[in-house]
């Protein structure tokens, strides 16, 4: 009696584990990975992407964290969706494991400034600053070998100085000095470029925020602003009028969110805080660039303590605000759960993806968009 009972009890947990194993008794659906909660620009980016051709201009951003730092996720979401021929918006410098695989930097005596760690109150759009340390500082810029290297090239930047504080230089020696009134505020110039180009400080503590590079005619796009460890209110510490300004000049068909993974590291998180936060950024993008569509990325599985709740907010501000939304949880539970991607060389055993899981999930998210959009 007491070994059947004994059989009993271990067939019992035997069962409760390959419960916990399995994907939840609610049978998903493949369309649930990616939810249309009825964003109202839809209509019209499906329209323009159907029609492309290789005039059309076609502009995507993804805002995030380290998953998007390395660019390998919005790399492969890019190619899968277009044939991209510009960079789009460029941080001034790389922080320390971040990547872009359209632009190469070569830089000397700038130093870097970074909202995540440092302490400044004018942050341009994403947060990160190159400020010359020497007159005479200079950074190189190389655009990967498949881009035509004739482009547009508008650089933001601030001085304290009066008169020339800028030269830049392009392969063909055509050079282009910009002048400031000391005013002190950030400013932007666009040129027409041949690269690689060289960006000359000719003063001291000149400030760097961004480059924007891309073709004349059919610029095509999808360029990213992450940084490593931000969090969903990253946004806050960058000047309030970052997006109205450092987005006027191109108008985003696309705009991706995809934070999160850090705010459920917190075990004390403060769910009406993250939802206040996440609904702040929505309405600063939608007021900065109300014909866009936001598609908001719930984070990689991760067993974190605050993960569900941080999902389960997400999706909800993507409901309220009627925007699109894609849960790469599901998708990976879809595909054999995180401990079979561990196996299979697609993700780390911490909460990152490998380079291969990364591609794997930009080419699904830009598949699923593509249904969208030609539906």
């Amino acid at each position: 009696m007491k070994i059947a009972l004994n059989n009993k009890f271990i067939l019992l947990i035997f069962l409760l584990f390959l419960y916990g194993c399995s994907t939840p008794n609610t049978p998903i659906k493949q369309q649930d990975i990616l939810i249309d909660f009825g964003d109202k620009n839809i209509n019209n980016i499906s329209k323009k992407y159907k029609s492309m051709n290789q005039n059309t201009k076609f502009a995507i951003k993804f805002f995030g964290d380290s998953h998007i730092a390395t660019d390998d996720l919005a790399s492969a979401f890019r190619n899968t969706l277009f044939k991209e021929n510009s960079v789009g918006f460029g941080l001034p410098a790389l922080p320390k494991y971040h990547l872009n695989k359209l632009l190469k930097y070569k830089i000397n005596n700038f130093e870097m400034i970074n909202s995540q760690f440092d302490a400044f109150n004018d942050y341009p759009l994403c947060g990160v600053i190159a400020k010359s340390s020497t007159n005479q500082a200079n950074i190189k810029l190389m655009l990967d070998e498949k881009l035509n290297n004739k482009m547009i090239f508008e650089i933001l930047y601030k001085s304290k100085q009066k008169g020339d504080v800028i030269e830049i230089k392009d392969t063909k020696n055509t050079s282009f000095k910009i002048q400031n009134s000391g005013n002190n505020r950030w400013q932007s110039k666009k040129f027409e470029l041949i690269f690689p180009i060289q960006i000359t400080a000719l003063k001291k503590d000149v400030l760097i925020g961004s480059y924007k590079i891309y073709q004349k005619n059919g610029a095509k796009f999808a360029d990213i602003c992450g940084l490593n460890g931000a969090h969903m209110n990253l946004y806050q510490k960058w000047n309030n009028g970052a997006f109205f300004r450092d987005l006027n000049s191109i108008r985003y068909d696309i705009i991706v969110v995809a934070y999160g993974t850090n705010d459920s590291f917190n075990n004390n998180l403060n769910e009406n805080i993250f939802y206040k936060n996440t609904k702040q950024l929505i309405n600063l993008i939608k007021k900065s660039q109300p014909n866009t569509t936001i598609l908001m990325l719930s984070p990689p599985t991760a067993l974190k303590p605050k993960f569900k709740t941080v999902q389960k907010i997400i999706k909800k501000v993507a409901k309220e605000d009627r925007l699109l939304f894609y849960d790469i949880d599901l998708f990976m539970k879809l595909t054999g759960s995180k401990r079979n991607w561990i196996k299979q060389g697609l993700s780390k055993k911490d909460v990152h993806l490998t380079q291969k899981g990364y591609i794997q999930i930009g080419k699904e998210i830009a598949r699923e968009l593509k249904k969208i959009m030609t539906r």
